[in-house]
């Protein structure tokens, strides 16, 4: 992860490793509470937790989701995507 963070006259980015197969980063949320939407996003998306953030409920992905299925993880190609999803849409 990369967090880019503006100040009234500074731009700071932070790199952050995380695991792949259990990716847990600390949530910014009690520093930055507009962080919450943005950390919602990479968990739908990427699959990462953000211990401490209260609310990691689905964001953008549809309902009835597969879990554990992050779409913009590499290893998840269209092909592998429909095949959980049910088949071709």
């Amino acid at each position: 992860m990369i967090y880019h963070v503006a100040f009234t006259d500074a731009f700071v980015s932070v790199n952050v490793r995380a695991p792949k197969e259990a990716p847990l980063l600390q949530s910014l949320v009690d520093l930055i509470p507009g962080a919450a939407i943005y950390e919602r996003e990479v968990h739908d998306l990427f699959g990462v937790e953000f211990e401490g953030n209260p609310d990691l409920s689905p964001l953008l992905l549809p309902d009835g989701w597969p879990e554990g299925v992050y779409p913009l993880r590499k290893w998840w190609s269209t092909e592998r995507l429909l095949s959980k999803l049910g088949g071709g849409r």
